[in-house]
């Protein structure tokens, strides 16, 4: 998760205007190739970071919700095909949008331009680059549905542990593994709920600001 992050973020000054202004030339514009490159890279790479917290919250979802199975639904081999379904999608639909709609015009390299022939497929693009940047992850996927269930989960686990269960856990801590992991599940629920709350708060509505710009 934090290569798409370093990545995007690395990135990000250089998709602004005052970085040019800086430099004194759009290093994005040496070569039509390179413009294309560049935003496909970090459409790529904010896309992704996006989707590894959908799969972060999915892996969590089935080992509270589903212990017996875990091991057998979230296996290292699973996460790899996912990741890599998921990466290529994106690849093609960036690779297919950077194709047509970035090109160097005047000496700068200008993202999501609209060239003739293009209308339609410039509206579509847009919309569907921001369903899967953040509309996807936050709202029409796991976002909030899992870590409400995972949250409900743990709040469900905690009230059923009673003192005398906790006190006895207390004094057989170095043999059972079970119960020491019940103690860290108020600080899971914070983490999980935080998460759940950063990413819809600040992710969508820059989403929807983008839309808007572009229309």
């Amino acid at each position: 998760m934090s290569l798409p992050d370093t990545v995007a973020n690395l990135l990000f000054p250089f998709s602004k205007p005052f970085m040019s202004q800086l430099i004194g030339t759009d290093i994005r514009a040496l070569s039509s190739g390179g413009c294309k490159l560049f935003f496909w890279t970090y459409r790529f790479a904010k896309t992704g970071s996006s989707w590894m917290v959908v799969m972060i919250s999915f892996e969590r979802f089935v080992a509270v919700w589903l212990p017996l199975k875990a091991k057998f639904i979230t296996t290292e081999r699973n996460v790899y095909i996912g990741i890599a379904v998921l990466y290529g999608v994106f690849a093609v639909f960036f690779g297919y949008w950077c194709s047509w709609a970035d090109r160097v015009i005047y000496g700068s390299c200008v993202i999501n331009s609209r060239p003739a022939g293009f209308k339609i497929q410039y509206v579509l693009f847009l919309i569907l680059s921001f369903v899967l940047y953040s509309f996807g992850p936050s709202f029409v996927l796991i976002i909030i549905i899992i870590n409400i269930l995972i949250v409900f989960k743990l709040v469900g686990i905690g009230k059923n542990i009673s003192p005398e269960s906790n006190i006895h856990s207390s004094s057989l801590a170095s043999h059972t593994q079970p119960h020491r992991s019940m103690n860290v599940k108020p600080a899971g629920r914070s983490r999980t709920t935080i998460m759940l709350l950063a990413f819809v708060l600040l992710v969508t509505p820059n989403a929807v600001a983008h839309i808007v710009s572009f229309i």
